[in-house]
């Protein structure tokens, strides 16, 4: 890489995310499910390696919203067992 080239986060996508959720629940909370909520709710307690991981497996295209709902179920179990 060139030494003038910027270099950027390696993580800007899961910074967008945590902006854009943190957002959304502050404008459209009323509009959130329970489900919803709770998955907002949780996924800062995730642990950080965790995390960018789920951001990059939910913004992928294609059919894979019931592999990722299974994921999000799992990590968010598996969280909650961790903080206890």
């Amino acid at each position: 890489m060139n030494e003038s080239t910027p270099r950027l986060d390696p993580f800007y996508y899961l910074r967008y995310f945590e902006q854009a959720m943190q957002w959304l629940s502050q404008c459209y909370d009323d509009l959130w499910n329970e489900e919803e909520r709770g998955f907002l709710a949780t996924f800062s307690l995730l642990p950080q390696p965790l995390r960018p991981l789920l951001v990059r497996l939910i913004m992928r295209r294609g059919n894979y919203s019931g592999a990722v709902a299974w994921i999000i179920r799992k990590l968010v179990t598996c969280s909650s067992h961790l903080s206890h």
